[in-house]
């Protein structure tokens, strides 16, 4: 329930591939790098496709995250990189949920100090 946003692609391979979940990310705009290692928009991005059905995949399932950034012209406009479920998982609750909770506090908090 505190999760939401619009994800541009969300593949899950046929059975026999070695990927369990694949999250792609479209970017549009020229002249901004974006890196896809340890990206944290799109690890929310996976983490929201994995609890819509969290029984569906195993903690050392492989999840594949590709940034598509064709107008970057220096770099390769498909990166990708790979985590599994498990560590996905683990930042998830050590790290976003805690991340949540506070912002949630502290806009509770300033919506009762300015009335």
């Amino acid at each position: 329930p505190m999760m939401f946003s619009t994800l541009d692609a969300v593949l899950t391979p046929m059975v026999g591939d070695c990927v369990g979940l694949h999250v792609v990310d479209y970017k549009q705009r020229e002249g901004v790098f974006v890196a896809v290692e340890h990206n944290e928009q799109l690890m929310y991005y996976a983490c929201m496709a994995i609890m819509e059905t969290p029984d569906k995949y195993d903690e050392d399932e492989i999840v594949c995250m590709t940034i598509v950034q064709p107008r970057i012209s220096w770099a390769e406009p498909c990166r990708s990189w790979m985590t599994t479920v498990g560590k996905l998982k683990a930042w998830l609750h050590d790290v976003l949920l805690p991340a949540m909770r506070l912002t949630a506090h502290f806009r509770s908090y300033m919506m009762e100090s300015s009335g």
